[in-house]
């Protein structure tokens, strides 16, 4: 079953059924559609690889009796307020933070920390609804604008980010790869790019995956799983939690682990939660291909798109998409991953990596033309 923004992605003779349905995130009859499903086909596993329906399928396991992450382990890794609460318990360092249940809570939080501060949805994903609030003016713009449904509120933390994603069995890693985000992502909005690239083997990579370790050892995992776990590393070498989910990366993480390591994560991780006897290692190389690979996305802007370039001119490219819409008119981006294309691309040496990467940035811009309105 998929939302009806997929139609066409997905034909109707590759599979028993499929169904298209609106308004995905809030629509109860995909659940009674499941379980009619269920009556005449028996199926024995209920996958979810978007954020939003991680909640959903594990009720409807828990509902049909099916094996997989049930409902305590999704909204561990859902609930962010749960999540560190969960956490913190296990000795496991996490912004200060608090569930924002009215507008007493967030001054309350103002006056009790200063600024900066981050308010962002519980069950968010994509930094959607995230901000940064810095001063008086932008905590009026949260109280006015916020509407209070499901927030909390986090201490800002300074420093690097860093993501973290592999294959967790309930006990170890299955796979796990490190990589650091090249700028931050609560700014998003304020830039015109966002992007990664996997870490060299070494001390800081070890130390990051360490802390992942203590952290999904610390959750309920009943379990399978995928993840994708955010870390900031702070001026003073301090790894503290931003989140975790429990399925694979977005954006174009699968794509780069692959041009990695040459297999794809989302499919591993899809047949270790389907079949107990599945061996990962067997399957997989752990040799790179490239010292560093990363991924770039150009995001959107307000505005109608009349220019954009069909090639990039840069030896070191793996992949190039462009991510064009009939109409060609956009909305400024609400999530990290709203883009007009994306990259791939590899490197001999980090420096370089990022010389290139402001290299296709400054060409993207200059070469991409658009009208207002």
């Amino acid at each position: 079953m998929f939302s009806d923004e997929r139609a066409g992605d997905y034909l109707s003779n590759q599979y028993k059924y499929v169904e298209y349905f609106t308004n995905w995130r809030h629509n109860g009859l995909i659940e009674k559609k499941a379980l009619e499903l269920h009556e005449k086909y028996n199926f024995k596993y209920i996958i979810a690889t978007s954020e939003s329906d991680i909640e959903r399928a594990a009720q409807l396991r828990e509902y049909l009796n099916i094996d997989g992450q049930n409902v305590e382990s999704a909204i561990a890794f859902r609930n962010k307020v749960v999540m560190k609460d969960i956490l913190l318990k296990a000795g496991i360092r996490v912004p200060k933070y608090k569930k924002v249940e009215n507008p007493l809570d967030l001054v309350g939080f103002v006056k009790e920390n200063g600024y900066p501060i981050i308010l962002k949805p519980i069950n968010g994903a994509g930094a959607e609804e995230t901000f940064l609030i810095q001063n008086e003016n932008s905590l009026e713009d949260a109280l006015k604008n916020t509407g209070f449904r499901e927030f909390e509120v986090e201490e800002f933390i300074e420093g690097d980010v860093y993501h973290i994603d592999g294959i967790w069995d309930g006990n170890d890693f299955l796979f796990v790869v490190a990589s650091k985000y090249i700028n931050s992502l609560i700014n998003f909005r304020d830039d015109s790019i966002i992007g990664s690239f996997i870490l060299p083997e070494g001390n800081l990579s070890e130390q990051l995956i360490r802390y992942t370790k203590e952290v999904l050892i610390a959750l309920p995992t009943n379990s399978t799983i995928g993840f994708h776990c955010e870390l900031f590393l702070t001026p003073k070498k301090e790894i503290v939690l931003c989140e975790i989910a429990s399925r694979v990366g977005g954006a174009k993480v699968v794509k780069m682990i692959e041009s990695m390591y040459g297999f794809n994560l989302q499919e591993k991780t899809l047949h270790s939660q389907i079949n107990k006897y599945f061996d990962i290692q067997k399957t997989i190389k752990n040799k790179r291909n490239y010292e560093i690979v990363g991924f770039l996305l150009l995001l959107s802007r307000e505005g109608f798109l009349v220019d954009i370039p069909r090639k990039l001119p840069s030896k070191k490219i793996i992949e190039y998409n462009l991510n064009l819409k009939n109409n060609r008119q956009y909305n400024s981006p609400k999530r990290v991953i709203d883009s007009i294309a994306s990259v791939v691309l590899y490197g001999d040496n980090e420096e370089e990596f990022l010389k290139e990467i402001k290299e296709i940035k400054n060409y993207f811009e200059n070469m991409t033309l658009w009208k207002e309105g």
